[in-house]
């Protein structure tokens, strides 16, 4: 079973959609046996076992200096540091896929990876997931929702629009009740974890086929250090 390990800033104990999206992959890995790891900042260190198979690692971090003080940052020196606590759980989890949600800071970490510059650590596969990408045009079109422009006019037409043709509004609910239940989190999460177990078999099966010996590689420069207390 492949093991999969995803880290984001964007995580604190009420926010919205990444901390959502992120448990509903918990939730699947629990359903189907598989085994997940979540790395997210805190205000202290801790580990929290979620089902048989998920794990989150809360790591501590400072709060965050932009937008919204309840969130916190894993800044670089969390893995430029090989004695630092995320090094640490990257090491001792050796996961098949990273993936990273985090357009600030710790995007970084995919470079310090693939240079290989965390000892002990084996090669994994990395994805990179914006916190932004997608949004309700996603899923939400014309057949599906009432579409207008950001200005009063527009929305007052599509408002009246709504109300104008019964049988156009219960076609448009009837499509749109059929998105949203296509999109459920249990369906979603699930496509999720597939497209990962299938990137990682074609990388691997892509790298086998160049060079065999180099399937897994770490060639790390920095040496280990004394423990983070």
């Amino acid at each position: 079973m492949i093991r999969t390990l995803h880290l984001t800033n964007a995580y604190h104990a009420h926010s919205g959609g990444i901390r959502t999206f992120y448990r509903a992959l918990i939730d699947e890995a629990n359903r189907t046996g598989r085994s997940m790891r979540l790395i997210v900042p805190s205000e202290r260190h801790a580990v929290e076992e979620v089902g048989e198979h998920a794990r989150v690692f809360h790591v501590r971090a400072p709060r965050s200096p932009w937008i919204d003080p309840r969130y916190r940052v894993l800044f670089p020196s969390q893995f430029l540091l090989p004695w630092r606590r995320l090094v640490r759980i990257l090491r001792q989890e050796q996961p098949d896929l990273v993936e990273v949600c985090d357009k600030y800071s710790l995007c970084y970490l995919a470079g310090v990876i693939r240079r290989g510059w965390i000892r002990g650590l084996r090669r994994p596969v990395l994805v990179g997931l914006g916190p932004e990408a997608g949004g309700l045009l996603t899923y939400a079109c014309r057949e599906t929702a009432w579409l207008a422009e950001p200005a009063p006019d527009a929305f007052a037409e599509a408002v009246r629009g709504v109300f104008a043709d019964v049988d156009r509004r219960q076609a448009i609910v009837a499509r749109a009740v059929s998105r949203a239940r296509e999109y459920a989190w249990p369906r979603s999460a699930g496509r999720f974890l597939a497209l990962y177990d299938e990137l990682v078999r074609s990388v691997r099966a892509h790298a086998a086929a160049l060079n065999p010996a180099r399937v897994l590689r770490s060639s790390p420069p920095f040496a280990g250090a004394a423990e983070e207390a």
